[in-house]
């Protein structure tokens, strides 16, 4: 069940503030048009990132279940700088392709040769060495 809790909205001539107690969560433009819905930029950011980070762990999540050896390369690979998004996504995609059991060998053999990259990954799994 979602945590409930009350919330005081304040509405000025201009400006509308939610608030808990003495913190303000949210401030918006006031409008009378009926309907209208205004939206603020900043809050759409946040939102896009927060979604964006839900699915990134949804991925990782996938990916850790079905070959937890997955976890070493994405941390190897972050410690190199790599995109973990696109690492994220690109060893779903073999995972897919060639499933979990050809996914870990080929993530056991980019480990040995110390690759952490979907490219060694693709490498081994695919057979092409």
């Amino acid at each position: 069940m979602p945590h409930q809790q009350n919330l005081t909205v304040l509405a000025g001539p201009l400006r509308v503030r939610i608030v808990d107690g003495q913190t303000v969560l949210a401030t918006h433009r006031r409008s009378d048009d009926r309907g209208l819905c205004i939206e603020e930029p900043e809050h759409l950011a946040i939102l896009v990132e927060q979604k964006h980070q839900a699915s990134l762990h949804r991925g990782t999540d996938r990916l850790t279940r079905a070959v937890p050896e997955n976890r070493e390369v994405l941390v190897q690979a972050t410690g190199r700088g790599a995109n973990l998004g696109a690492i994220t996504a690109a060893l779903l995609r073999l995972l897919d392709r060639y499933g979990a059991s050809e996914l870990r060998a080929g993530i056991e053999e980019a480990l040995a040769r110390q690759v952490p990259h979907p490219n060694a990954v693709l490498v081994q799994t695919s057979g092409l060495l």
